[in-house]
This record gives structure tokens, C-alpha cells and sequence, in this order.
């Protein structure tokens, strides 16, 4: 709760970290990570800058895996879910 504090002018919906991340995130960015503490993997997608940001706790406690494939980026916290994908198999859209 004391990086809520950071943000006194925002209506909180929730006590989830996920809420406070996301919204320590548009309001002071990337240092959003150097505050978090324990163990954690993220990604968010920055809009206004279009790009993906994926981070993780600064002692690797909790595991995050990734390959890029036909121009694909996957990632997640278990190397079973990156040997499960197969790029030829999905359907996606442009997202841009």
C-alpha cells in the first residue's frame, strides 16, 4: 500500500497490485520497477509509446522465458508454454 501513496490524486477500484502497477506505471514510468519488491514477472504495453515492456524482479526469483519466432514474440513463466506454441497454428491480427 505505501506505493499507492506515490499517486494520492487517483480513485484506487481495488486493493490488487495489479491495479497499483499499471497505475504507477502511467504516472512515473519505467522507475515503476526499481520501486516493486519480491518476486514478480510483468509485461505491460506501453500505447502511447508502442512498444511492450516485460520485466522481472532483480534476483531472477521468478522465471520468465521468451523466443522470438516468425517474427513473434513469446514469453511466459514456464518453458513448457514456449515449447506448447506453435507460430504456424495461430491466427493473429494486426494490431498496430
Amino acid at each position: 500500500m505505501a506505493l499507492r501513496k506515490l499517486v494520492p490524486s487517483y480513485s484506487w477500484k481495488s486493493r490488487s497490485d495489479t491495479e497499483t502497477i499499471g497505475v504507477l506505471f502511467q504516472y512515473i514510468g519505467l522507475k515503476t520497477f526499481s520501486l516493486l519488491q519480491g518476486m514478480f514477472a510483468i509485461s505491460i504495453w506501453d500505447k502511447d509509446q508502442k512498444q511492450l515492456i516485460i520485466a522481472r524482479d532483480r534476483f531472477g526469483e521468478k522465471p520468465l522465458f521468451y523466443k522470438f519466432e516468425n517474427n513473434i514474440l513469446v514469453y511466459g513463466s514456464t518453458c513448457d508454454s514456449l515449447v506448447e506454441f506453435k507460430s504456424k497454428d495461430r491466427n493473429y491480427r494486426d494490431w498496430e
